[in-house]
């Protein structure tokens, strides 16, 4: 372990502040339009679903992913955004049917098929959010879970089929994650305003 410690010491030994802040200004400089860009298809998003505040079921787990969701996304981490909005949704939904229903039919860990359900059943989902909610599940799983180039869901293998590059793949996928979260925050028990 101490020999770790000193290799990672001596990889990042001539590094000093002012040469991190060139890096991050470097970073910051080379992806600026397309951050920006970014920015504004989020807020577009957001606010032509959700013309207010939202009441986030779910605490601090469900602001934190929502908060690092919506980085992600415009710094094009998308593989990011997946994952955290599938996250976000899922834990946002469950702690919703937690207080509108009692306690005593939902188990203390529900998982997603289920939370979808009890959903569906109380009026709180469409079929199509549904779909979409499990369309989401299904980019995620892949990207969560080794999965053989043969597969189907296989990010290369989906880029090979639909002759497009991985990168705009996940970003097409990171868009549609983003504006479902956003759809699903602009239903009547998460709007407040």
């Amino acid at each position: 372990m101490a020999n770790d410690d000193m290799e990672t010491r001596e990889l990042f030994a001539d590094i000093n502040n002012t040469d991190i802040m060139q890096i991050f200004l470097a970073d910051l400089h080379d992806n600026l339009p397309d951050r920006i860009e970014r920015f504004r298809q989020l807020t577009d998003i957001y606010y032509e679903k959700n013309s207010g505040t939202n009441f986030l079921f779910g605490g601090d787990v469900v602001y934190h992913t929502w908060e690092e969701a919506r980085s992600s996304f415009i710094h094009g981490n998308f593989i990011a955004t997946i994952l955290l909005c599938q996250g976000m949704l899922e834990n946002l939904l469950a702690a919703f049917l937690n207080c509108a229903i009692p306690s005593e039919k939902l188990p203390k860990r529900i998982g997603l098929a289920q939370t979808l359900k009890c959903c569906q059943e109380n009026n709180m989902l469409s079929n199509q959010e549904v779909t979409d909610i499990n369309k989401l599940k299904d980019l995620r799983n892949p990207l969560s879970h080794h999965r053989h180039f043969d597969d189907d869901a296989n990010l290369t293998s989906r880029s090979v089929k639909a002759n497009d590059l991985s990168g705009d793949l996940l970003q097409s996928d990171a868009s549609f994650a983003i504006g479902l979260v956003a759809k699903i925050l602009g239903k009547a028990p998460f709007k407040l305003t």
